[in-house]
């Protein structure tokens, strides 16, 4: 058969490059992809909760009563802690989603607009006994974005993602209830803009907090 007619040999056309190109400019990174960056930039070890111990009752805990599924991701945390203590004597560690994310969609849960926890109450405040961090980022991004990486990511929606796709007050008082937190407080990031774009934001912060990336951004 004549090459040029092999649908599978095709030479791209510049406007099928311009198009591909136009693509990847649009890309937006979530804070899996951020955090897996992260991760080969600074050589560092990645954790996520629930981890891999319990993670197969997520979605069983995830259909309990409020009290019972905070229960569930507090003890996940406290697991990871064990691990992260161990781990951080010897190179940095990345969490994906730690004790803000469970205390935030606890009290958002929990609350109503007019009954959230005012600034500086307690239940914002790390715990004692809890390993805690050099940095936390706080990734936002607008509601259509947002849609757009679920979309494409595919899968099981988590119970709250379904929760923030019927009540936009449920999303603005999880962000406010992050923006709460203190001791220590997270650092809010951006992250609708392109991927090479929120990555170097990252860095700079941690550059700010001499945290020493293993390779150059």
């Amino acid at each position: 058969m004549d090459s040029k007619r092999r649908t599978g040999n095709k030479t791209p056309t510049p406007h099928a490059k311009k198009h591909k190109e136009d693509m990847d400019s649009k890309r937006h990174i979530g804070k899996t992809t951020l955090t897996e960056t992260l991760e080969k930039k600074l050589g560092a070890a990645r954790y996520y909760t629930p981890p891999h111990h319990i993670a197969h009752l997520r979605k069983y805990f995830d259909s309990l009563p409020e009290l019972v599924r905070r229960a569930y991701y507090c003890l996940g945390n406290y697991i990871v802690a064990v691990e992260i203590s161990k781990e951080c004597r010897d190179r940095p560690v990345i969490m994906d989603r730690f004790w803000h994310s469970t205390t935030a969609y606890g009290i958002t849960n929990e609350s109503s607009d007019s009954d959230l926890p005012p600034p500086g109450h307690r239940v914002y405040r790390w715990p004692s006994d809890l390993v805690q961090p050099t940095l936390i980022l706080f990734l936002t991004v607008s509601e259509e974005i947002r849609k757009q990486r679920i979309q494409n990511r595919g899968g099981e929606k988590t119970h709250e993602e379904k929760v923030m796709e019927k009540d936009q007050l449920f999303r603005k008082r999880l962000c406010e209830a992050y923006r709460r937190m203190h001791d220590p407080a997270p650092i809010e990031l951006d992250s609708s803009g392109s991927v090479e774009s929120v990555v170097k934001n990252a860095v700079l912060i941690l550059q700010q907090y001499h945290i020493q990336l293993d390779r150059a951004p």
